[in-house]
């Protein structure tokens, strides 16, 4: 699945529906559904209708712009920061994950489209950056080192950070990285080593790793979603049930449990 194409896709244009639904066009005028629409389809609704329910839908709708709003200026922030435009950034959700994660990488590229094709799915994505973790820049919470490599890196600005022992509530953030993943492999013939999702408040900052293994899960869900919405395989499992599988899941060759669960990692001061 997923074979390098000879021609590489080029970005046309976009459309974003007023039900927030977005796709993407390449230099042909073909369409490709947005990896967050196509997602929406999927995601379990309980959560989110009943968090609507306690606000209202007035009160809702205004949470999720001052959010979106949030977001923008936090990456513009960083952006700004990163190309030295402002060194010296005001934004607290920014400079929180400027001192935790981007003071001690080396950006590549930055915000572009990604396209994926093959002969049964397409979708595309705009991920944030892609960057380089030196080696011993960053270590996991158990103090293994984390390999140098390139990674796509997304920013998730919140009001309180996800928990890390469930996958229920950020398990939309850990397929779309998995598909950016892949995606850019397609796009550009080369696979980066990893997703890296930087969660951050106005007071705390968490930094969460996706690779090896994991990234494989997640992509093979996420693929399985897209096989599901182009017509070719009905669903196995729930949404549910792969968070569920996320965080222990039977391994019938070793005949042990395993986590699948993002690492949290930590920059090594100094650096």
């Amino acid at each position: 699945m997923g074979d390098v194409p000879i021609k590489a896709i080029q970005y046309k244009g976009e459309i974003t529906h007023d039900d927030g639904n977005r796709f993407y066009f390449d230099d042909s005028d073909d369409e490709y559904i947005s990896i967050t629409t196509l997602l929406s389809r999927y995601e379990d609704p309980t959560v989110l209708r009943k968090w609507r329910e306690k606000l209202g839908d007035e009160k809702a709708d205004q949470v999720r712009e001052d959010a979106a709003l949030r977001g923008t200026i936090a990456h513009t922030a960083i952006e700004h920061w990163l190309d030295k435009i402002d060194v010296n950034p005001t934004d607290p959700y920014a400079t929180l994950a400027i001192e935790h994660f981007y003071s001690a990488i080396n950006p590549d590229k930055a915000e572009d489209v990604l396209f994926f094709r093959d002969d049964k799915v397409q979708f595309a994505g705009r991920f944030d950056a892609l960057v380089t973790l030196p080696q011993g820049a960053f270590t996991t919470e158990n103090g293994a080192e984390v390999p140098a490599g390139s990674y796509i890196v997304d920013l998730k600005t919140k009001k309180s950070l996800p928990n890390p022992y469930t996958a229920e509530y950020s398990l939309k953030n850990y397929l779309q990285g998995a598909a950016y993943v892949y995606a850019y492999e397609q796009q550009f013939g080369q696979r980066p080593d990893g997703f890296i999702l930087v969660y951050t408040t106005k007071k705390r900052c968490k930094v969460c790793l996706i690779d090896g293994e994991r990234l494989e899960f997640y992509w093979q869900h996420f693929y399985n979603l897209a096989l599901d919405f182009f017509g070719h395989r009905s669903l196995k499992e729930s949404w549910l049930e792969v968070a569920a599988n996320a965080k222990s899941s039977f391994d019938f060759e070793t005949g042990e449990f395993s986590s699948y669960l993002p690492r949290y990692i930590e920059r090594v001061e100094p650096f």
